[in-house]
């Protein structure tokens, strides 16, 4: 692959793809310019793989945090509504987390249109700079199969200021799609992540002004919010339980009443143990 001869990402060109590549013309989509590099090809099962790479005018470590992994990122990418759930469900404390996450975003397609939920269980390794996300196997939508990992490195070129970032990931959809339709696909998912590194760019000028979007990555990084389906069920149960509790409390209190009213609430009230976690 080319050395890049700015600060911008090297794309990929025709005179490094080899024969068959530059031949089958049907099993890819390629854009490249001076900002980004995007090729999207598709493999037997409808599954698409995306490649992607982009330089940014951005430490590493900024933009690992301050974009790619920061938990209120759904403010700054076009194709996320927002982000409904996130767990910490194990930090090392050296910087290796593993979190449950759940966005919800808009499609529409012809005169249709909805939303749907993806449900992802990520990696982030703060030393490595990377986070690898997969679909849930609680549910993704109307995707089958999805999973990828971004790399940010420091630019060779300019460590200190500048960085590179890549995205590898596979997607498949649920739904049965014609023949016809598979290079709209591989289209769709091209320019998606073309307004990805958009999104990302365009963040990146925010911070250099010292305008950026989201509040430091450092003051929400344990931050969790939403409820899952589980804790959701767990929640419609609990109330019942308590209430069953309180009445049965309250019966046996008035069975041994010595006072009435005063003794029977005390008694059924310090039975209850009410605390949530």
């Amino acid at each position: 692959m080319r050395k890049p001869s700015s600060l911008h990402s090297f794309p990929v060109g025709a005179d490094i793809l080899d024969a068959d590549e530059a031949r089958d013309e049907v099993d890819e989509e390629i854009h490249r310019n001076e900002d980004v590099s995007i090729k999207v090809t598709q493999s037997p099962g409808f599954l698409c793989h995306i490649e992607a790479s982009a330089a940014f005018r951005m430490p590493a470590h900024t933009l690992y945090r301050q974009v790619i992994t920061h938990p209120e990122n759904s403010k700054i990418f076009r194709h996320m509504d927002r982000c409904s759930f996130r767990r910490v469900l194990h930090d090392d404390g050296h910087g290796r987390r593993t979190v449950k996450v759940a966005h919800e975003a808009s499609w529409r397609f012809l005169w249709l249109k909805g939303t749907f939920t993806t449900k992802l269980d990520v990696e982030e390794d703060d030393n490595a700079l990377t986070m690898d996300f997969r679909l849930d196997p609680s549910g993704g939508g109307i995707m089958k199969r999805f999973h990828g990992r971004w790399t940010i490195r420091p630019h060779p070129k300019d460590p200190q200021h500048a960085s590179l970032s890549t995205l590898d990931q596979d997607l498949a959809l649920g739904v049965y799609m014609p023949p016809p339709l598979y290079r709209i696909l591989k289209r769709i998912c091209c320019n998606q992540t073309k307004r990805i590194f958009e999104d990302v760019q365009k963040e990146a000028e925010n911070i250099n002004k010292g305008k950026p979007t989201l509040c430091p990555w450092e003051e929400v990084r344990d931050k969790q919010f939403g409820q899952d389906e589980d804790e959701a069920g767990a929640a419609a149960v609990q109330p019942a339980a308590a209430e069953s509790r309180l009445v049965a409390a309250a019966e046996e209190a008035g069975a041994e009443e010595t006072e009435p009213g005063t003794e029977a609430a005390s008694l059924a009230l310090g039975s209850l143990d009410l605390k949530q976690s």
